[in-house]
């Protein structure tokens, strides 16, 4: 038994024990960026040596490439309409929300505005 396997009861409140792996194989996550933010968000801080707060800001990061790969398996560049982008770049606001999470910025959005993006 590995020390990451935790104890789930099923619908049916059958007891049975998994670990993230067999989670991301039984719910399909296929994409790489997906699975090492799905990793850190089930344990952050707990895992090892990294902390919560370094953890969670590694599942932004993860969860910003995974958002960069969906992006490039879209048709037309990379938009879902086709028109060029006329805001700021993805990359850019995806570094302000990193800044903006780790209390590094003074850009004045407040959490929930970030939550949104």
């Amino acid at each position: 038994m590995s020390r990451y396997e935790k104890t789930f009861r099923s619908t049916s409140g059958e007891e049975f024990r998994a670990d993230v792996y067999a989670v991301l194989v039984a719910f399909g996550v296929a994409c790489p960026a997906r699975q090492h933010a799905i990793k850190k968000l089930l344990m952050p801080g707990q895992r090892g040596s990294k902390g919560e707060v370094q953890d969670l800001d590694e599942a932004i990061t993860s969860v910003a490439r995974a958002v960069e790969l969906a992006y490039a398996r879209l048709p037309d560049g990379g938009t879902l309409t086709g028109e060029p982008e006329v805001n700021q770049s993805r990359s850019q606001s995806q570094s302000q929300n990193r800044s903006c999470w780790s209390g590094g910025c003074a850009c004045g959005l407040s959490q929930a505005t970030l939550m949104a993006t």
